[in-house]
């Protein structure tokens, strides 16, 4: 399942194969009873699988978008345009302008 990843934070790998066994437990003796899951067991089971296929991928995706924010940010377009949405954002931005060592360092330019 998709929450063992909390489990693995809290330092008990065991629980992982311990899950992976129920659910596979579960589709199994749902199928033996001829009954259906109902859709957002399914959803889950299905988000699980996905995760479990793609972690990689996924990995390598947030990775690559970190990066690619990054170097953006780089560029003074960039910058601009981040600095400003995440002013905008409701309350990220009330956060970055009452920031305290925005002013120290304003003061402290040559």
């Amino acid at each position: 399942m998709v929450y063992p990843v909390t489990n693995h934070r809290r330092g008990l790998p065991r629980h992982h194969l311990h899950d992976d066994l129920r659910a596979a437990n579960l589709r199994q003796h749902v199928k033996n009873m001829g009954a259906e899951l109902p859709l957002p067991t399914k959803i889950v089971m299905w988000m699980s699988d996905m995760t479990r296929k793609y972690v990689i991928v996924m990995l390598a995706g947030v990775a690559a978008a970190f990066y690619a924010i990054k170097r953006y940010y780089g560029t003074d377009q960039g910058s601009m345009l981040i600095d400003t949405f995440a002013l905008k954002v409701p309350v990220v931005g009330m956060l970055i302008a009452r920031w305290p060592w925005r002013a120290s360092r304003a003061r402290s330019a040559p």
